[in-house]
């Protein structure tokens, strides 16, 4: 775990299964509650976002093959963190 800015990372992962990307995150907020936004970029477009919400797991159904940026923020009412993965959809 890694402890910053009074948040607690607790997980980020991101998965490809066949054409869909599965993204999922676990924060601990230090004041309030925690709320979530993923960026998701393949070179340096923006293919998707999703905004702030309380929900933590998103997927999103590529169109093409190639190397994908899984960007997640997580802030909650004092500060933002954020997480950058790299993953490959075949």
């Amino acid at each position: 775990k890694i402890t910053k800015t009074k948040f607690t990372y607790n997980s980020f992962t991101v998965k490809a299964t066949g054409k869909k990307i599965k993204m999922s995150a676990s924060v601990t907020p230090g004041s309030g509650s925690i709320k979530y936004k993923y960026v998701i970029r393949q070179g340096n477009k923006t293919v998707k976002k999703y905004g702030y919400s309380s929900k933590g797991t998103r997927s999103y159904k590529v169109k093409k093959s190639g190397i994908y940026k899984v960007t997640m923020y997580a802030k909650d009412k004092i500060a933002t963190v954020y997480v950058t993965k790299k993953i490959k959809v075949k």
